[in-house]
């Protein structure tokens, strides 16, 4: 569960395990949503959206994908542009980045998008990845979006949607929640520094309220989705 150069939290080693056993039962397993495509009304030409990544870009914590952040995203983008979205996402619970590249990535290149949503980082900082391993895997996928589109003549915006302030969900306590934020930081400075000059990134704000997320204290509900589709669509419109 510890890296080696986590070295301060080693003597909490034993809390941390049973609150980590602890929150694998006590925090409910909310299903992902059924919808994964969908179109957003508006004029030509239509803007073709992807989402790839976690349980986020599969819905959890919603009900349908319009008000998770796939769908909230397409919303925001047809009402500020104008022009009709298509949208569609891919998101598996649970995946890593590493996950992402293996499995999600080579579907994802068969489109053509306009904009890609990644959403990942959640489950690799659970997990103690180390940053540099996250943020190598997290280039490796920008980078093979950005040549596909260049092969096809054509130009794609990436945004990367951030790692959320982990220390704040309600479904952490600390010593936990404690860890789970400085893995939070970390790695999100390794993936503001992989992907510059390469993807717009997301910074959340230091704490977020608890209307932002689901019932199970963990996942964003459609408030926190709503919100974080604004900050994700005006980085996909700059």
């Amino acid at each position: 569960m510890l890296r080696g150069d986590e070295w301060r939290w080693w003597p909490l080693a034993p809390w941390l395990l049973w609150q980590g056993l602890a929150a694998r039962t006590r925090v409910p397993r909310l299903p992902p949503v059924v919808d994964r495509v969908g179109e957003c009304e508006g004029s030509a030409p239509a803007l073709d959206l992807i989402a790839l990544g976690d349980s986020t870009i599969a819905g959890v914590g919603c009900v349908t994908q319009s008000e998770a952040l796939t769908g909230s995203t397409a919303r925001y983008l047809a009402s500020r542009s104008g022009r009709a979205v298509r949208w569609r996402a891919h998101g598996v619970s649970g995946l890593t980045a590493a996950g992402i590249r293996r499995t999600l990535l080579p579907g994802a290149l068969q489109y053509a998008p306009d904009v890609v949503v990644l959403s990942v980082g959640v489950n690799d900082a659970v997990r103690g990845r180390a940053p540099a391993d996250f943020a190598a895997d997290l280039a490796a996928i920008v980078d093979a979006l950005l040549a596909a589109a260049n092969e096809r003549g054509r130009t794609v915006r990436v945004i990367y949607a951030g790692m959320p302030p982990m220390g704040c969900f309600p479904a952490l306590q600390w010593p936990l929640a404690g860890l789970l934020a400085a893995r939070a930081v970390a790695l999100a400075a390794a993936a503001a520094d992989a992907l510059e000059g390469r993807a717009a990134v997301v910074r959340f704000p230091a704490a977020l309220d608890r209307d932002t997320f689901a019932s199970d204290g963990f996942h964003p509900g459609p408030v926190g989705c709503a919100r974080w589709s604004e900050w994700v669509g005006a980085l996909a419109l700059r």
